[in-house]
């Protein structure tokens, strides 16, 4: 009975080890950051930054074939100069412009080697995906001028909001590269994509809070020069 039950429990263990190794996680980091000055404008600067994180777990059915889940998030904020017009109608810059803006994506996937070569791996990549960002921007301009009636004081503010909700479905090329058995990098080719989309946006217009609601279908087939740089990942299998 002893060694009825050691011999199963070396089975099952030997089973599970055996599926661990087709269990993978992996992912991208992102930080970006950027600052310049605007000439002419009283040296006022701008500056911007970005960060995102998109881990991913997946499973390999067999050599060819891998199902997984991505989640990815962004956080970005850009400041700079309001710029704005003068009562003798010159282009000058005065108080603040500000935005901030949250992104989240939740995408179950498909990937599929099309072809191979030494250490390269070409595959196409099919997701469905659900993706809510919420962006706030608030305007302030502000300057002091004298006139024939002595010195005064221009001011102006507005604040906005944005929610989209998109649904959709992508696919596009990855290249993988094969570092060792175990640690593999991703480079998604966003650059080629086919697209389709539904998007919900609400927009939050002043301290008033209008309200209007857009809803938006989507396709897109073909280049995207926005996205000549592919996203970097890497991957770890068990």
């Amino acid at each position: 009975m002893k060694k009825t039950i050691l011999s199963v429990m070396i089975a099952l263990s030997s089973i599970m080890a055996i599926n661990a190794q087709h269990y993978y996680i992996g992912g991208s980091l992102g930080i970006s950051s950027s600052s310049w000055k605007i000439d002419n404008m009283d040296n006022k600067a701008r500056l911007s930054y970005s960060f995102s994180i998109a881990p991913e777990i997946g499973y390999n059915i067999n050599e060819k074939t891998a199902v997984g889940l991505s989640v990815s998030a962004v956080i970005s904020s850009s400041k700079t100069s309001a710029m704005g017009m003068d009562i003798d109608g010159n282009l000058r810059a005065g108080g603040l412009n500000e935005s901030n803006g949250k992104n989240l994506k939740i995408a179950p996937y498909l990937r599929y080697s099309i072809f191979k070569w030494r250490k390269f791996d070409l595959m196409g990549m099919a997701s469905v995906y659900l993706n809510t960002s919420k962006t706030k921007s608030s305007y302030v301009y502000n300057y002091s001028y004298e006139d024939e009636s002595g010195q005064d004081d221009y001011y102006t503010e507005s604040i906005s909001g944005t929610k989209i909700f998109t649904l959709g479905v992508n696919i596009h090329p990855v290249l993988q590269y094969n570092l060792s058995n175990r640690i593999l990098l991703l480079a998604h080719l966003n650059f080629f994509h086919l697209d389709f989309w539904k998007e919900k946006q609400k927009v939050i217009y002043n301290f008033e809070a209008d309200e209007f609601a857009i809803t938006t279908p989507g396709f897109n087939l073909g280049l995207d020069t926005n996205n000549i740089l592919p996203a970097i990942g890497f991957i770890y299998k068990f």
